[in-house]
């Protein structure tokens, strides 16, 4: 027997877009918990908006539109 590991099978390879939702949803928690140093901002925001242009094509997520102020409308 070897006591190398071995490389995973396309088979076992089971990542799903429900996968990389949640990786979105942990970026958002690390960044707002401040996980990450100002000088990772660009890479972390980087990959994040890649992320979530992909999951946006494929229909996992949506961008969600600023919610106005209702209130001023209303006299």
């Amino acid at each position: 027997m070897s006591d190398q590991p071995t490389e995973p099978t396309q088979s076992e390879v089971n990542l799903q877009l429900t996968d990389l939702v949640a990786a979105l949803e942990i970026f958002q928690l690390a960044s707002n918990r401040g996980a990450f140093k100002p000088e990772e901002f660009t890479t972390v925001g980087g990959v994040y908006e890649r992320l979530y242009a992909f999951l946006e094509s494929t229909g996992a997520v949506q961008r969600t539109q600023p919610q106005t102020n209702q209130q001023g409308d209303q006299e």
